[in-house]
């Protein structure tokens, strides 16, 4: 089998145990001037390891070889203490691929792989992993929830650790397509809804205080591509002729008028 990398010792350990809390705080850490973790936990370079008998496997005619593929990507993640260089070669494209595979099982472990792939990369998943967003979140249109679940958990994950504007961007383009009905939408404003409602949105923080109190950031904030992108989908969902999508929307409206008006 193609790709799996070797035991990277006690450094490999270290930085597993060390991944969560650094990729969780890195962006806050940064704009607030405290070391880069980086520096502390150095990304591991994968690209030796992204061999072309592995991207060979990964598009194998036998479904068992392209699971078996996706494994060993898996596998050299967590080896890498699941923080990793944005080197990755053919990779994305590989596994562009498996998102439409026809073996809906290696679907939703591919979208599990991008979620763990954002993750590991951090800031520079938005460079490195970004054209695999748009064919990933595409899988909302599935009619198995478990499925569409996976999209939102990636989202979630894509959110933490790039912000918004990639994902908005992505995401109103497959909300706003007429595909998009039904379960597909309603998902997607609950989705928009615990993110504004949750404090999810880091881009969006500092912006509260009311609209017409002055606020500097929620001035800029109105400009803002993403948020501009969740408008769109917000009307759409208001005007939805499906009840349930516009009970959720209506939701999401007061869940955004509470973010920035209080």
């Amino acid at each position: 089998k193609g790709g799996k990398g070797g035991g990277s010792g006690g450094s490999s350990n270290q930085a597993s145990a060390s991944s969560g809390l650094l990729n969780n705080s890195n962006n806050n850490n940064v704009r607030s001037g405290m070391m880069d973790p980086d520096e502390l936990i150095p990304r591991v370079d994968i690209s030796s390891q992204i061999s072309n008998s592995l991207i060979a496997q990964m598009g194998s005619s036998n479904w068992k070889e392209r699971k078996a593929a996706l494994d060993s990507v898996e596998s050299i993640l967590v080896e890498s203490g699941n923080r990793i260089q944005p080197v990755l070669g053919d990779l994305p494209s590989a596994i562009k691929l498996r998102l439409s595979d026809v073996n809906k099982s290696l679907v939703r472990q591919c979208l599990g792989l991008v979620a763990k792939l954002a993750k590991a990369l951090g800031r520079s998943a938005e460079r490195a992993a970004r054209p695999l967003l748009a064919p990933a979140l595409r899988n909302l249109y599935d009619q198995q929830k478990m499925t569409r679940d996976l999209v939102f958990d990636l989202a979630d994950t894509w959110l933490e650790a790039c912000g918004a504007d990639a994902l908005f961007s992505d995401l109103a383009e497959v909300v706003l397509a007429p595909k998009c009905m039904g379960d597909c939408r309603t998902e997607a404003m609950a989705w928009l809804d615990r993110s504004f409602s949750s404090g999810a949105l880091a881009c969006f923080e500092g912006s509260g205080g009311g609209i017409g109190g002055g606020n500097a950031a929620f001035s800029s904030l109105t400009a803002s591509a993403s948020l501009t992108e969740a408008l769109k989908m917000t009307a759409a969902g208001v005007g939805d002729k499906s009840s349930e999508v516009r009970e959720a929307a209506g939701k999401l409206v007061g869940s955004i008028h509470q973010r920035f008006c209080g």
